[in-house]
C-alpha cells in the first residue's frame, strides 16, 4: 500500500475542508493516508500552538508514510522552523505544498538535501493538469511545462539548465535569517499573491541583494497584482541580465504546476519548454504508486 501522511504546519483545517482531501488523497492514487491535523486552535487561526505543529511535523516524517502532504498554507511555518532539529528528520521522503509551506520546502531541500515539492495543498480543488504534474513529481517522472515567446525576455541562449530554487517569494526571503540559500547558477521559480506591485518589488530587491544571488534564469508566475504591465516593466528594469520567463502556471493560480525544489531544470528556448528531471539517487524516496 501507498500512504501518504497529512499535516497542518500553517492554518488550521475545518471539516468542511476534510471531504476535498479525502477525495484528492484518491485521485493522487495514495491507498490511504495518515492523519497528523492539529485538532486544536491557536487564536483561531493556526493549526494549534507552535510546539504542537513541531512535534506533528516530526511525527509524520519518521512515519511508514511514502509522501507528506500539507493541506493548507497561510502562514505560521516560521513559528518553528528555526526550533527544528535536523537529527530528528531520520527518513528520507517527499514533502509537498506551497505558499507558506515554501519556507519548509527550501529548508528540508537544504538541510537533507533531498527533492522537495512547490504544489499543490490537498484542500484545494485540483484539475487535471495539476493532477497530472503532482503525480509525476511525487513519483520523479520526467515532465515539462511550456511558454510562450512573448512570455521571455532576456534571452541569451538556446538552452540552459540548473538547479531548481524558490517558490513563494514573500515566504522566501522571511526564511534568509534562518536558512542560508543558494541561488548560484539556480533556475529561481517565483509567485505571490495578495501584494501590491511596490511591496513586490521591495521583496525582490531584498532578495537581489542576497549575497549567493546569481541565478541562470528566474521563472515567475503573474504575482497575483492589479497591474501586470507595471509589474512586469519592475522586474525587468531589477534584472537586466537574467533570462526571465513570465506567467507559468506554478502557485497561486490554477493550474498550479508542481516545482521539485532542487531537481534539475532544463529550459530550451527553440522548444519553448522548460523541463524537469530528477538524479537516479533520489528516486529511492520516490513514491510508487501500484
Amino acid at each position: 500500500m501507498t500512504i501518504c501522511s497529512i499535516l497542518t504546519p500553517s492554518y488550521f483545517c475545518y471539516k468542511k475542508e476534510i471531504l476535498n482531501i479525502k477525495r484528492n488523497i484518491k485521485k493522487i492514487g495514495f491507498d490511504g493516508f495518515e492523519d497528523f491535523k492539529s485538532k486544536e486552535k491557536l487564536f483561531d487561526k493556526w493549526a494549534g500552538s507552535p510546539s504542537e505543529r513541531l512535534e506533528k511535523f516530526y511525527s509524520a516524517w519518521n512515519s511508514k508514510s511514502d509522501a507528506i502532504m500539507c493541506c493548507k498554507g497561510g502562514s505560521g511555518v516560521l513559528h518553528f522552523l528555526p526550533l527544528i532539529k535536523k537529527n530528528k528528520l531520520r527518513k528520507r521522503k517527499i514533502f509537498v505544498g506551497y505558499s507558506d509551506i515554501t519556507p519548509l520546502l527550501n529548508f528540508l531541500h537544504k538541510k537533507l538535501g533531498i527533492i522537495t515539492i512547490h504544489g499543490p495543498n490537498l484542500s484545494r480543488k485540483l484539475d487535471k493538469n495539476s493532477l497530472l504534474a503532482l503525480k509525476d513529481a511525487l513519483q520523479m517522472k520526467d515532465y515539462s511545462l511550456g511558454f510562450n515567446q512573448d512570455q521571455c525576455v532576456h534571452v541569451k541562449s538556446h538552452v540552459l539548465t540548473g538547479k531548481v530554487v524558490g517558490g513563494n517569494l514573500g515566504r522566501l526571503v522571511e526564511i534568509f535569517p534562518y536558512v542560508k540559500l543558494d541561488f548560484k547558477n539556480k533556475v529561481v521559480f517565483l509567485e505571490e499573491i495578495g501584494y501590491t506591485e511596490y511591496k513586490i518589488f521591495n521583496l525582490l530587491i531584498s532578495l537581489k541583494n542576497y549575497p549567493s544571488f546569481k541565478p541562470r534564469a528566474i521563472v515567475f508566475r503573474v504575482l497575483g497584482v492589479k497591474n501586470n504591465v507595471l509589474m512586469r516593466e519592475m522586474i525587468e528594469c531589477l534584472f537586466p541580465n537574467v533570462p526571465l520567463i513570465f506567467n507559468v502556471n506554478f502557485g497561486h493560480t490554477t493550474p498550479n504546476i508542481s516545482i521539485p525544489i532542487g531537481a534539475n531544470c532544463k529550459i530550451d528556448f527553440r522548444e519553448k519548454k522548460i523541463g524537469f528531471s530528477f538524479p537516479r539517487k533520489h528516486k529511492k524516496y520516490a513514491v510508487k504508486f501500484d
